[in-house]
């Protein structure tokens, strides 16, 4: 299961997500984001446990549609060791930026 939350802050949106990012979560997903836009969000995915192929695509179709709009990537904030591994695994991992470090509301 995975819980998801949209918090505002200064100039972007940052999501939070907790729990397995899988097939059974991406339509949750998608209804979370859906209202903002996308070039808005970044992504926390410090307390995500899991991530299956569904979880995956959903990030590439994400990193695909913010590269059309404005030549940019998505922001993945603090993703676990794991989480990094699969991204680098199946060849993801440049289509992203990846922050270790917590961001200032700025960002």
């Amino acid at each position: 299961m995975l819980n998801i939350s949209v918090k505002k802050e200064e100039l972007s949106y940052r999501v939070e997500l907790d729990g397995e990012f899988d097939a059974k979560s991406v339509l949750k997903f998608d209804t979370a984001i859906n209202d903002y836009e996308l070039t808005k969000l970044k992504y926390d995915m410090e307390k995500v446990t899991f991530l299956s192929p569904s979880g995956l695509r959903k990030l590439m179709l994400i990193a695909k549609k913010q590269y059309s709009i404005n030549r940019t990537k998505p922001r993945l904030i603090k993703p676990s060791e794991n989480i990094k591994m699969v991204l680098l695994a199946s060849g993801l991992l440049p289509f992203f930026q990846v922050i270790s470090k917590p961001l200032q509301s700025k960002c």
